[in-house]
């Protein structure tokens, strides 16, 4: 089980807190997460993009 937090959201960023070695596993699932996250009530007629970075 991955043991990330959001711990801040500025406009249309997220920050997480999770431990080092869950980066790699987490980014995948926050991306999913967050690129479904208005389906199914709001269907874009453009990809949404989400981008990550990680901040060690």
């Amino acid at each position: 089980m991955l043991a990330f937090l959001q711990s801040w959201q500025v406009h249309d960023e997220l920050v997480f807190e999770l431990p080092k070695e869950e980066i790699e596993e987490t980014i995948p699932v926050v991306r999913k997460i967050m690129a479904e996250a208005a389906t199914p009530a709001v269907q874009f007629a453009v990809p949404l993009k989400v981008s990550c970075k990680k901040l060690v």
